[in-house]
């Protein structure tokens, strides 16, 4: 309702005060104009754009000079040297320029044209602001920023020093920010940094409920010494797990408290992982969770400190060593969605990462939600054993729990839709 599409704000340490720099008209909204691409390829706008983003892979390669949609966008600077974003299309024509391009032109072609729109636009969006500052260290939410291909182009930007991306990539993270903003204003106390994003409610153990569920639904239930070591085990043996320890993350991202593992170099485990539970589109890649240690032979672009993804909001080019140790997670590009784990014994998603180093040779594991198709994530044990119950996965970790089925048998697939024809 404010006319804006975004906005940029200096934090002044020594006053403890936001400064606006500049803002970006609603007229010339990155995150609308993909949005209105994604609604064009038939697919849910708000929501696929990852899928947008992840068949732009499969295209070719377009000059910049000959995409129809760059040439839509102007960004300059003002007597400052700060960017000035600007677009031709009036918002009210742009779904309908978006379809006639859409109409002539190949589905993957498109995406390719809409990605390459940002990753040209945004990078250099960032380097403007850079300069014209001399500030490099960049806080980052909102619609356009839950493209990791793109903010891992502003990482690598010219002038940017560090890049952090909130784990609520889209709206909820300026929320997050504006909340805690005030609260700064409010209290006279500065936030402290937020060291981690499992922000649920505190369970306890999870699986204090288990031996009723087992006893329910005719579950084997065990209680290993060690968890984390019971699940690394199932995983380096090429089987699936769905993992459930202490409060949920926030966000959208898995992030090893309500996750689905598998063997990261298992192309077999990735496509058994699509059959029996998330039956994602062909062209989706699933993301991995690494051990931070390994992050250097597994990444290509990886810099140190400066590039600590530990909330799986950029993208990451991988090393040969890291297309092969995460074949199930990585994109035909060579590309991926790292999660960085950090080593501390207390952990058990640390503990079973490091477990899986011992048992395969990487620290790694294919990481997504505990969740199936079109459903949230659950916070509360009910939830989770639901979803459970629902996949054709065999085994939870549920708190210090493990419970598994029987019998997992692979769920049919879907009946063909019959065809009628006149004669």
């Amino acid at each position: 309702g404010d006319g804006e599409s975004g906005s940029v704000w200096r934090w002044s340490d020594a006053s403890g005060t936001l400064e606006r720099l500049l803002s970006v008209p609603g007229s010339a909204s990155l995150g609308l104009f993909f949005e209105h691409v994604t609604q064009a390829l038939q697919m849910r706008p708000l929501e696929d754009e990852g899928k947008v983003m992840a068949l732009a892979t499969y295209a070719a390669d377009t000059s910049a000079a000959a995409n129809p949609f760059l040439r839509w966008f102007s960004l300059t600077t003002d007597p400052r040297g700060l960017p000035v974003l600007r677009c031709a299309i009036p918002p009210g024509r742009m779904a309908r320029e978006v379809g006639r391009i859409v109409w002539c032109t190949p589905r993957e072609q498109v995406s390719r044209l809409a990605q390459q729109t940002l990753e040209e636009l945004v990078p250099r969006f960032f380097s403007l602001v850079a300069k014209a500052t001399g500030c490099g260290n960049f806080g980052y939410a909102g619609g356009v920023a839950s493209n990791i291909k793109v903010n891992r182009l502003i990482r690598l930007a010219p002038g940017v020093a560090r890049l952090e991306v909130c784990p609520a990539m889209g709206d909820g993270g300026l929320a997050l920010g504006a909340a805690l903003a005030v609260w700064r204003r409010v209290s006279g106390a500065r936030p402290e940094p937020f060291s981690d994003f499992r922000l649920g409610t505190r369970p306890g153990d999870l699986g204090a409920s288990a031996a009723q569920v087992a006893q329910r639904h005719g579950a084997r239930l065990q209680h290993p010494a060690d968890i984390a070591l019971a699940v690394a085990e199932r995983v380096a043996q090429g089987e699936i797990v769905m993992w459930a320890q202490g409060r949920m993350e926030l966000g959208a991202r898995a992030l090893g408290s309500r996750s689905i593992v598998a063997r990261a170099d298992s192309l077999a485990a990735r496509d058994d992982l699509n059959l029996r539970l998330k039956r994602r589109v062909w062209y989706q890649p699933f993301c991995p969770s690494i051990l931070l240690e390994e992050a250097p032979s597994l990444l290509a672009d990886y810099r140190g400190a400066r590039d600590l993804n530990r909330h799986m909001t950029m993208g990451f080019l991988t090393t040969p060593r890291g297309r092969s140790a995460l074949a199930g997670a990585v994109g035909p590009d060579g590309s991926c969605r790292p999660q960085m784990v950090a080593a501390d014994e207390r952990e058990p998603w640390y503990r079973l990462l490091a477990h899986v180093r011992s048992l395969t040779g990487t620290g790694a594991v294919i990481n997504t939600s505990l969740n199936v198709h079109g459903k949230p994530m659950s916070d509360g044990p009910a939830g989770i054993v639901e979803a459970w119950l629902e996949s054709g996965v065999q085994h939870l970790a549920l708190g210090s729990a493990l419970l598994s089925k029987e019998a997992c048998p692979v769920p049919a697939a879907p009946a063909a839709v019959p065809c009628f024809s006149t004669p």
